[in-house]
C-alpha cells in the first residue's frame, strides 16, 4: 500500500512539471509571437513608407497581424500603390492599383514561403498621352506564393486568379476571364552566360471574355492562351534603361518555348526568340503553325474589313506555306516570322512595319556604343 502511494506521488509530480514545462513554454512562445507580430508590424510599415522614395505612392488605412498561433497573417486594408511615370520612355505614363484588402500570410516555421491573397475589388487607373483609362471590379480568387532567396529577393513566385471580371470606365463593357495562372522562377547559378537560363516564366489564359466591346474581329472571346519562356544572360538590379543595354550587349535571349492559343476559329503554336539590337529594338525569329487561317480570311472579307481581292491574293500567297495533317487532313500554315530593322516579314516578304521603341529624350545611342547624355 505504502509503494503504490509513493508509486501515484511520483507519476503525479512528473505530470505536473510536464504541465509547468508545457505551460512555460506557452508563455514563452506566446510571448515570442506577440513581440514578433508587433515588430513585423512595425518593419512592414517602414518599408512601405521607404518605397515613396524608391518613386512609388504607398498608402493603406490599417495594417493588423493576426493568426495566433500558428501563422502571422498581416491585414492590411484598402491597399493602393501608384506610380507617376514610366521611366524607361519619353511617353508619360501613370498608374494607380487599389484594392479592397491584402492579406499576407507566413507560417513561424518557415519565412522563406509568403502566401499572399489579393481576392475581392479592385481598382486600376491608368493615365497615359491617349487619355485616363479606370477599370473597376473583382477578382474571386487571387492568390500569390513567393519563396524568398537568402538575397531577401523572390527565388520563384507563382499568381492563380480565377473569376477575373472589370469594366471599362461607365461604359458597359466587360473584361473578364476564367482562369489566369503565372509562374516565375529564378535560376541560379556561378557563371553566368548567354547559353545559362536565368530566369523561367510560364502563362495561361483560360476564356478572356471582352464582352460589349465588339473590337474583335472573330467574337469577344479568346479561348485559350498560354506560353513557356526562358531569358538568358544575367539581369541586373536595379532593372532599369542600363541594366536593360548591359544584358542585350552581353547577348541577352529571351527564348519562347512555345505560344499557344485559340481564337475563333484560328488555333496557333509557334516558338521562337527574341533579342534586342544595338539600338534597343525588336529583333526576333519565330517559327508559327497556324491553322483555321484560310477561314479567318472568309469571314473578315465578309466583314468587309478586307477587301476581296486582297484575300484572293492571301489565299494564293499562304498556299505556298500550306500543308496537310496526316491525321486528320486538317489544313495549317507554317509561317516562318521576323522581325529586323522595325519590319514584320515572312521569308523575306515585307509584311508591315514595328512601331520603334521610343526611349528617354535624355538619352541616345550612338553607333551601339552605349548611353550617353545629350
Amino acid at each position: 500500500m505504502y509503494y503504490k502511494l509513493i508509486s501515484k506521488m511520483v507519476r503525479f509530480r512528473i505530470v505536473m512539471v510536464a504541465i509547468l514545462c508545457l505551460g512555460t513554454l506557452v508563455v514563452l512562445y506566446s510571448i515570442y509571437w506577440y513581440a514578433f507580430a508587433e515588430n513585423l508590424k512595425e518593419n512592414i510599415t517602414l518599408f512601405l513608407l521607404d518605397q515613396v522614395r524608391e518613386g512609388f505612392d504607398v498608402s493603406f488605412e490599417q495594417i493588423e497581424v493576426v493568426g495566433y498561433p500558428t501563422t502571422f497573417r498581416i491585414i492590411m486594408s484598402s491597399p493602393s500603390l501608384a506610380v507617376k511615370s514610366v521611366s524607361q520612355s519619353h511617353l508619360d505614363v501613370s498608374w494607380r492599383w487599389k484594392g479592397a484588402r491584402a492579406i499576407a500570410e507566413v507560417k513561424p516555421w518557415s519565412f522563406n514561403k509568403v502566401r499572399v491573397n489579393l481576392s475581392g475589388d479592385h481598382e486600376v487607373l491608368i493615365d497615359t498621352f491617349t487619355g485616363h483609362h479606370e477599370y473597376t471590379g473583382s477578382v474571386a480568387g487571387l492568390i500569390v506564393d513567393l519563396e524568398l532567396h537568402e538575397d531577401g529577393m523572390p527565388a520563384s513566385a507563382r499568381l492563380i486568379g480565377t473569376g477575373l471580371q472589370f469594366t471599362y470606365g461607365h461604359t458597359k463593357n466587360n473584361i473578364s476571364t476564367k482562369k489566369i495562372r503565372l509562374m516565375a522562377e529564378r535560376l541560379f547559378s556561378d557563371n553566368f552566360s548567354s547559353k545559362i537560363p536565368t530566369l523561367n516564366i510560364q502563362f495561361d489564359l483560360e476564356e478572356l471574355n471582352f464582352d460589349g466591346t465588339g473590337a474583335l474581329p472573330f467574337g469577344d472571346v479568346i479561348k485559350r492562351l498560354s506560353t513557356s519562356i526562358k531569358v538568358f544572360g544575367k539581369i541586373r538590379s536595379p532593372f532599369d534603361i542600363l541594366s536593360l543595354k548591359k544584358w542585350s550587349d552581353d547577348g541577352g535571349i529571351i527564348e519562347f518555348e512555345s505560344i499557344e492559343g485559340n481564337y475563333g476559329p484560328i488555333e496557333f503554336n509557334a516558338n521562337g526568340t527574341l533579342t534586342l539590337d544595338d539600338k534597343l529594338q525588336i529583333l526576333a525569329a519565330f517559327s508559327t503553325k497556324v491553322r483555321g487561317v484560310i477561314v479567318a480570311i472568309d469571314r473578315l472579307t465578309q466583314a468587309q474589313i478586307i477587301q476581296p481581292s486582297d484575300a484572293a491574293m492571301a489565299k494564293i500567297f499562304l498556299s505556298i506555306f500550306s500543308k496537310n495533317l496526316s491525321d486528320n487532313g486538317s489544313p495549317f500554315v507554317t509561317l516562318p516570322l521576323n522581325i529586323q530593322n522595325g519590319q514584320l516579314s515572312i521569308h523575306h516578304v515585307k509584311l508591315l512595319n514595328v512601331p520603334k521603341i521610343e526611349w528617354l529624350k535624355t538619352l541616345k545611342i550612338e553607333d551601339g556604343l552605349g548611353f550617353v547624355e545629350e
